[in-house]
């Protein structure tokens, strides 16, 4: 077992870019840093931060694409003590807002545009933000930024001062691998995004695990066509190619063209990625015409698949894919298969906790630890569990036990092997006339015995009778047709008769984050909307 370092973020990429400096570290529209350069253009940035007040501590959002400015910009953050906020760019003005007074950013760096969006526009609409000294257009590469590039010449101008002079090297030794290095906020798919605190620590171990689990080195290229924001792409690709000396290849934007035109005429090696954008892809008419030979590994994640779309990927792209579980309060990476588990191990389940992580199953009522094959609450422990959720101690304290467990609210089992595999959200458990039942049961249900049936979501709808009411929300296959008798009759023939659907509705899509997961609070707000209309007539 590779042993815990404790580095900084800053350390790291020092360390990276000693060992592999001619070596490409991002490659964008057609141009290419090596990490050499990351290293300097770094540097750069920082100094220029340090010059306009940037302390230890002192936290700076990033609002912006997937860029090359993105990735050097955290670095510099980084290298100086302070704490970068990764913002979603697809935010409105408002929400924005809200996001930057939660977590008192002070300074602001802002990309050129994401989609169709222009994310200056989007920053010109904030208003109430009293702690917010400066924005810093950073454009898509920093050198395309004026701003940018008046920052650095400032940075150069503050180093020849007596009150300026080795400010950066000062700097670097005064941030400690405990310091927090990040903050990230959960998906809010059921609620508001809380903020997370994530070490340097923390940040550097899970990268160099997740690196080595993707048996990665210096000569693969990661493909980056999930949002940085995202635990899932900061850890297993972002830092886990920098940790290596890998390439970075990112895309013009996240349209499936040019996803698909990066992995073929970028040689990309790793893949990491959601199910929706494996199914996008796949659905190409002309995905056969791109040669992605070069593909040999890649991560599965971020939401739920059944065995059969999961071995689809895997034989239409003709690699080695690893399932697993991640969790931003975790860092990034808990769980992983490996390429030598059997294509049912990694298909059923998320794999064993990676090394370093303790994981056990709980009991949901008496909290005690249950044996292999009992469903129980997933709780973790270990250095990559949170420092907690910004100004929220309360919060932190549910979350995070006596013992210093994390409880995931993810419920799952434990096999003989020691893999994990998942049964749901303890929050969604649907509790009917006192019978607790799990939605994923009944999901896993439908989509294994009628293949009309693509992606299930099954919820708890409130009843007065019996609590909550059970209800299937149902997409087909383009063409297929179904009725709902015909979905109750699977879930009577497979399941206890109080598992039955009462509700079966069908869906042309489901509203997903950007991260590709069903937002379930919106989902429910429409399903109950839709049953009363019923109801009504």
């Amino acid at each position: 077992m590779a042993e815990l370092i404790d580095i900084t973020m800053g350390e790291l990429l020092k360390r990276t870019s000693s060992a592999y400096a001619s070596r490409p570290a991002i490659e964008f529209s057609g141009r290419v840093w090596t990490w050499a350069e990351v290293d300097a253009s770094s540097d750069a940035v920082a100094r220029g931060l340090l010059a306009h007040g940037v302390y230890k501590g002192c936290h700076v959002g990033i609002f912006a694409p997937d860029r090359p400015s993105f990735i050097i910009f955290m670095m510099a953050v980084a290298k100086i003590g302070a704490v970068s906020v990764l913002i979603n760019p697809m935010l409105s003005s408002s929400e924005l807002e809200i996001l930057l007074l939660r977590t008192d950013v002070e300074y602001l760096a802002v990309g050129n545009r994401h989609k169709n969006i222009d994310l200056r526009e989007t920053v010109r609409g904030l208003s109430n933000l009293p702690l917010l000294k400066e924005i810093i257009y950073i454009g898509d590469a920093l050198d395309d930024s004026d701003e940018v590039e008046r920052l650095i010449s400032e940075g150069i101008k503050f180093e020849k001062t007596p009150e300026g002079r080795d400010a950066l090297s000062k700097a670097a030794a005064q941030v400690k691998p405990s310091d927090v290095a990040t903050i990230l906020f959960t998906s809010g798919t059921t609620g508001t995004p809380k903020a997370v605190l994530i070490t340097h620590h923390s940040r550097v171990n899970n990268a160099i695990l997740q690196a080595e689990d993707l048996r990665a080195s210096c000569e693969d290229r990661f493909c980056l066509a999930i949002p940085i924001f995202h635990c899932f792409c900061l850890s297993a690709t972002v830092l886990a190619a920098l940790s290596v000396g890998g390439a970075i290849c990112i895309p013009e934007n996240n349209r499936t063209a040019n996803v698909m035109k990066v992995l073929s005429e970028g040689r990309c090696t790793i893949f990491n990625s959601v199910p929706t954008l494996f199914y996008a892809l796949m659905a190409r008419p002309d995905f056969s015409e791109y040669d992605i030979s070069a593909l040999r590994i890649g991560l599965i994640g971020g939401a739920g698949y059944t065995p059969e779309q999961f071995e689809n990927i895997e034989r239409k792209f003709d690699f080695c894919l690893l399932s697993s579980l991640g969790m931003t309060e975790a860092t990034g990476g808990v769980t992983v298969t490996s390429p030598e588990d059997s294509l049912k191990v990694r298909s059923t389940t998320v794999g064993r906790f990676m090394q370093h992580t303790k994981g056990v199953i709980l009991d949901l009522k008496t909290g005690e630890e249950l044996p292999s094959m009992e469903v129980g609450e997933i709780c973790i422990s270990g250095y990559l569990v949170m420092k907690g959720y910004y100004k929220n101690p309360e919060l932190t304290r549910k979350a995070i036990d006596e013992q210093g467990r994390l409880h995931t609210g993810d419920m799952g089992f434990l096999d003989a092997d020691g893999n994990l595999h998942m049964a749901g959200r303890i929050k969604e458990l649907i509790i009917r006339g006192g019978e607790n039942i799990s939605p994923v049961q009944i999901e896993d249900c439908l989509l294994e015995r009628d293949k009309r049936i693509v992606q299930a979501k099954v919820l708890g709808i409130p009843d007065e009778h019996y609590g909550e009411e059970i209800c299937a929300c149902i997409i087909l296959k383009q063409g297929e047709t179904m009725s709902e008798e015909e979905v109750r009759d699977i879930a009577r023939k497979n399941l206890a008769s109080f598992k039955v659907p009462k509700y079966v509705l069908f869906f042309d899509t489901f509203p997903t984050s950007s991260q590709g997961k069903i937002l379930r609070g919106e989902l429910l707000e429409t399903a109950v909307a839709r049953i009363r209309e019923r109801g009504s007539r």
